[in-house]
């Protein structure tokens, strides 16, 4: 995904880790603007103290879509299903 690209001098090492301003709503349907960065392969956010955990798949899906990293994958239809006969309806 990115090109890691670390450099040292002494005892400090550095990489680039491009950041962005992410907004997107999750699944409780809350509005969220964060700070991203991107790790390696990683996709995290700054927080008051610390990165976050990777985030999560779909988010991180579509974040590399939308930067044009990666190629929009089709989504799954979801289906209704036909009920299926109890056995009360099986006389």
């Amino acid at each position: 995904m990115t090109d890691i690209d670390i450099k040292k001098h002494n005892s400090v090492k550095i990489m680039n880790a491009p950041t962005y301003l992410v907004q997107y709503t999750d699944g409780k349907g809350q509005t969220e603007t964060k700070l991203a960065l991107i790790v390696g392969d990683d996709i995290r956010f700054l927080n008051n103290d610390a990165l976050s955990r990777p985030v999560q798949s779909w988010l991180k899906n579509d974040i590399l879509v939308a930067l044009g990293l990666k190629e929009d994958e089709p989504r799954k239809q979801v289906t209704a299903h036909t009920p299926v006969a109890g056995l009360d309806d099986q006389v």
